[in-house]
């Protein structure tokens, strides 16, 4: 734009000028202006790859030229149409709820866990039992009622009982375990006692 106020500059193409015909090379059909150099490529030194990726670059750049002349002249439309679009995917949130079961989310389905554990619940209506000893004293932390609970925990672990089928079970065939990671303990405590009594045999 000079001081005039007239602009000397070049005219963007408009959406016509996307029609017009091109030579074999994609050039437009208007001639180039003196000294300057065309950027189109030789298609006769372009294999396959080259044409294609040439014409696919062609074609989107077109499509979104059409799609942004579009737009800028149907702003209210686009923007309707947006709203609209964003109202009927909306509709699925009528069917979303929030899993709040652990069951659910973090253990695998048809495994033992789960099964036993829909057991309980069907049978108990939960699916842990929870029991809670307290152990009441002036100071906890002195070495008579630490042993005593040491004590109490022993005897709990030893406990032993026949089942309905005469196998006799003991506390670590029916405590409640943590999937995954009750197998990890025990196997690490198990490699841990392998590696003690080969230290002893050596």
């Amino acid at each position: 734009m000079n001081g005039n106020g007239h602009y000397n500059g070049h005219r963007a193409d408009s959406e016509e000028n996307l029609h017009k015909p091109t030579h074999e090379n994609g050039a437009n059909s208007h001639p180039a202006g003196p000294g300057t150099e065309s950027n189109e490529p030789n298609f006769e030194r372009l294999n396959f790859m080259g044409r294609l990726s040439y014409h696919v670059s062609i074609a989107i750049g077109k499509f979104f030229y059409r799609l942004g002349y579009w737009i800028a002249n149907n702003a209210w439309k686009t923007i309707g149409l947006s709203v609209l679009l964003v109202a009927v995917c909306s509709v699925g949130f009528i069917r979303f709820h929030k899993e709040k079961s652990p069951m659910k989310l973090w253990i695998p389905l048809g495994s033992k866990f789960q099964h036993d554990t829909n057991w309980l619940i069907e049978h108990f209506q939960e699916g842990n039992r929870i029991e809670t000893v307290m152990i009441t004293a002036p100071d906890v932390l002195v070495p008579e009622v630490l042993q005593t609970i040491a004590k109490i925990t022993e005897e709990i672990e030893g406990f032993t009982f026949h089942n309905s089928e005469g196998q006799r079970l003991g506390w670590t065939d029916v405590c409640h375990k943590v999937p995954f990671i009750a197998e990890y303990t025990a196997d690490h405590t198990r490699r841990k006692r392998h590696a003690q009594d080969l230290d002893r045999q050596s």
